[in-house]
């Protein structure tokens, strides 16, 4: 299964934007062909995670993986909970924008995301 998560800059637009029930905010950009993911399945992912911290609108990249991308476990619970959660329902070769709440997410070195921060 391929799954892309898109995560650059806030875009306004028309794109209708869901929120789960713990915050976590994602927009379809493209709903896939394929099948919809489900706990168990293999994803093969590609993403560029970034952090807001507010009031400012810079975003800070810290994590990228692009190209062949990477295969991971879906609701194994080995990744960051907010993406688990966040591609609940994503299609296969499906395009999307996560964002994740503080609580849901990770800083770098393991530490708490500050607070005011969104995970993007």
């Amino acid at each position: 299964m391929r799954c892309r998560m898109y995560a650059r800059f806030v875009i306004r637009s028309s794109y209708p934007t869901y929120r789960t029930t713990s915050g976590v905010d994602y927009i379809d950009f493209l709903v896939g062909p394929g099948p919809p993911i489900r706990p168990g399945l293999f994803a093969h992912v590609r993403y560029t995670a970034s952090i807001t911290i507010s009031p400012s609108p810079t975003q800070i990249v810290y994590d990228k993986v692009l190209g062949s991308g990477t295969m991971v476990k879906f609701g194994s619970g080995r990744w960051i909970r907010g993406l688990d959660e966040g591609m609940v329902g994503m299609r296969e070769g499906g395009r999307r924008r996560i964002i994740i709440p503080p609580k849901l997410g990770y800083a770098l070195g393991g530490g708490p995301v500050p607070k005011g921060a969104r995970e993007r």
